[in-house]
């Protein structure tokens, strides 16, 4: 994580991390390509995602463990982690 990072960044990162790496408390989207490459592939590509844990400033600028690149039988396949917080974003 980079150094500069402020309080609210870090929280941010700690609950990418969390989802990422549990996959709970999240909603979790898997596209039409990468479910056509059946359950064993699907399944092994999360395995990756969620040991994925090789942030630096030059993947992760911002500090907020919100992408990753997993590369399998010659593909990249990306991921990307949305923090989205209801009692911010849904007031009525």
């Amino acid at each position: 994580m980079p150094h500069n990072v402020d309080k609210a960044t870090q929280s941010i990162a700690h609950l990418n991390d969390q989802a990422r790496t549990t996959l709970t408390n999240c909603k979790l989207i898997i596209t039409k390509g990468i479910d056509l490459l059946g359950n064993d592939a699907v399944d092994c590509i999360l395995n990756l995602v969620k040991s994925f844990d090789d942030f630096s400033e030059r993947n992760d600028p911002f500090g907020e463990h919100d992408f990753g690149v997993i590369r399998i039988n010659y593909e990249d396949s990306f991921n990307q982690s949305i923090f989205w917080d209801n009692t911010v974003y849904c007031k009525g």
